[in-house]
């Protein structure tokens, strides 16, 4: 089965060809359907394969590394991240992510 690439996979494996990335590395970490979904064609188009991992364990692992080395516990973050100039704000940590308690 041939897939078609998104228009921001096209820029992804444009920019990837125009920078040489693909000759310094031949593999790429991906999560998600796209992993596999696109597999074939980053071997075809750029030498590369793609080592996945499952999306949501990748989500919390970084979360908990984040958490690890942030020795304030802060989080910050955009009350409306639609809007230009939206408010940034900060919280603890925990109130976000409470299994880290």
């Amino acid at each position: 089965m041939i897939h078609k690439f998104n228009p921001k996979m096209n820029a992804f494996v444009a920019l990837t060809k125009a920078k040489g990335i693909a000759d310094l590395s031949s593999t790429v970490c991906a999560t998600g359907g796209g992993a596999y979904k696109f597999e074939p064609e980053f071997k075809a188009e750029l030498n590369m394969t793609l080592n996945k991992f499952d999306e949501l364990d990748s989500l919390i692992r970084g979360v908990e590394f984040i958490d690890q080395f942030n020795n304030h516990h802060e989080l910050f973050y955009y009350s409306n991240p639609q809007v230009r100039n939206s408010n940034l704000c900060i919280t603890l940590f925990c109130q976000f992510f409470a299994f880290l308690e």
